[in-house]
């Protein structure tokens, strides 16, 4: 299969790789460098990058970063060819998501809605896991891309709810490490070490797998972003964006992360949010 794949930062060049990998005749393009090992399979304009592909991927920052790749005379979807299938895995905005599927439509694209759950670590291992809606039988046709990078996928209905899901599914992680993070300094001011605590925790029902390895970088000083400060911060202005009712805890979370940005803890992985408790 033809797969184009639009974005390489983190994530888009480790998936990437993973479509290389499995066999698909791969195209990339990049509004930033392209890493040497893609450079042969990278195209100078979006349309060089999509115009045959079969699949066009996209995999990018934000709102404003997916609207210019996209839209446009020189977008992506003006490139694209009648019935190629154009699948979104950033992390949005439902109200954009939900306009760009009306203009693929309009442009004769069909369109995925598709982000994914998992981060550095899963995407070289192919075990993301992808969230997509959009027409069943278009999930099924995706699945032969997905399955190269993802070890999972759910299919969650009509566009935009995959984007709803993956807000939902960020907002919970986010507010499980902050809290997390804020207990640990607590404990330790009354005597009892973070590891203890955490093994602990651990050894009860309360403590996800997730929030545990993220207590685990805590307790090991690990804050090399896997899921950047900055980004979390950005999810959760977007989950509350999109409220459909008042979220005042998600509200908090989403202060406590951009305090940790104003902090200069941006840059640093999801983990660092901890460190506001130890100052």
């Amino acid at each position: 299969m033809r797969v184009s794949v639009l974005g390489m930062g983190a994530m888009g060049s480790r998936i990437a790789r993973r479509v290389a990998a499995a066999g698909h005749e791969l195209r990339v393009w990049s509004r930033s460098d392209v890493p040497a090992d893609l450079a042969s399979s990278a195209r100078p304009t979006l349309h060089d990058a999509v115009l045959e592909a079969d699949v066009v991927l996209a995999m990018v920052t934000d709102d404003d970063a997916s609207r210019a790749v996209w839209s446009g005379a020189s977008g992506a979807l003006a490139g694209m060819r009648d019935r190629a299938l154009a699948i979104e895995c950033s992390t949005l905005t439902p109200d954009w998501v939900t306009e760009l599927a009306a203009s693929a439509r309009d442009r004769g694209v069909r369109f995925l809605d598709a982000p994914v759950v998992g981060s550095r670590p899963q995407a070289e291992q192919g075990a993301l896991v992808v969230l997509a809606s959009g027409d069943a039988a278009d999930v099924e046709s995706a699945r032969a891309v997905f399955s190269s990078f993802a070890s999972a996928v759910h299919s969650m209905g009509a566009t935009p709810r995959a984007t709803i899901a993956k807000l939902a599914t960020n907002a919970l992680f986010a507010a499980q490490v902050a809290v997390l993070g804020e207990l640990l300094a607590a404990v330790a001011d009354q005597g009892i070490e973070p590891a203890a605590m955490l093994e602990l925790l651990g050894a009860l029902p309360v403590l996800s797998p997730a929030a545990r390895g993220a207590g685990l970088a805590m307790v090991a000083e690990r804050f090399e972003p896997m899921f950047p400060v900055a980004l979390v911060a950005k999810d959760l202005r977007y989950a509350l964006r999109s409220k459909s009712r008042d979220m005042p805890v998600i509200d908090c979370v989403r202060e406590r992360y951009e305090r940790a940005v104003a902090s200069g803890l941006g840059e640093e992985n999801i983990t660092a949010v901890a460190k506001l408790s130890r100052a």
